[in-house]
């Protein structure tokens, strides 16, 4: 694995967090060049050479190469539609300015009254959800509340479950809650500048994503998730 950041996931959950993942890959036996960037990717017989930023250089039979996304709106260029990184929409994903114009999924930016910014999401739960709730819009249902569903994304890496709930990334890391029975398992709880519970990540602890994100659909202070998980491990 080749990565620019120092330590993965860090970004998004905290460095505390990304260096469990770091040891995750090196108990499973997995080569790590975090701290580099990839130079040049040159074909060669039965694979490729990949010359790194300090100027190493790895022999790789398949490369695989994440670089993120770019919402394809240009095709929306013409459309008089606000596009700014997606399609602008307000609190009930209707594009700013329309009356009968919904974005939903990748390219939709709608208005967040939880943050109150502008959200992008990437993720196919969020595509799902928003779907549901245009859909019944559209249908005719009474006026319906703002969308303002929780983010929650996955993965799975080895044999731990990563899962995250709400806004890890702007969030503050206030405390792990680790259990301690079974090892592995442990959550992670953030806030933001204000004190309240913002996000949460957790590792082969499903019970304590399903309590926390019901939390996260109402704000609350930062210490009651604390609460909740250590009382988890006390049962």
């Amino acid at each position: 694995i080749v990565d620019p950041l120092a330590i993965p996931i860090g970004r998004i959950l905290g460095d505390d967090v990304g260096e469990r993942f770091v040891g995750l890959h090196l108990k499973n036996g997995v080569s790590t060049y975090f701290g580099v960037g990839v130079e040049e990717i040159d074909p060669m017989q039965g694979g490729y050479a990949v010359r790194l930023s300090d100027s190493s250089e790895l022999l790789a039979d398949v490369v695989v190469v994440g670089i993120g996304t770019i919402p394809n709106v240009e095709w929306l260029a013409d459309s008089g539609l606000i596009l700014e990184n997606g399609l602008v929409c307000d609190d009930h994903c209707r594009a700013v300015g329309q009356k009968n114009v919904y974005g939903v999924g990748d390219i939709a930016r709608w208005h967040d009254t939880r943050s109150g910014a502008l959200v992008r999401l990437e993720h196919w739960t969020n595509a799902v959800e928003q779907a549901g709730y245009v859909a019944r819009t559209i249908l005719g249902a009474p006026e319906l509340e703002r969308y303002m569903a929780v983010q929650y994304i996955w993965s799975d890496q080895y044999d731990w479950k990563l899962q995250i709930a709400g806004d890890t990334a702007t969030g503050n890391l206030v405390t792990l809650v680790e259990d301690p029975v079974f090892a592995g398992r442990f959550a992670a709880v953030y806030v933001d500048s204000s004190g309240l519970f913002s996000g949460v990540a957790t590792v082969n602890w499903p019970r304590a994503m399903i309590q926390c994100r019901r939390l996260l659909e109402v704000q609350r202070s930062g210490s009651e998730p604390i609460k909740l998980l250590q009382q988890m491990v006390v049962e």
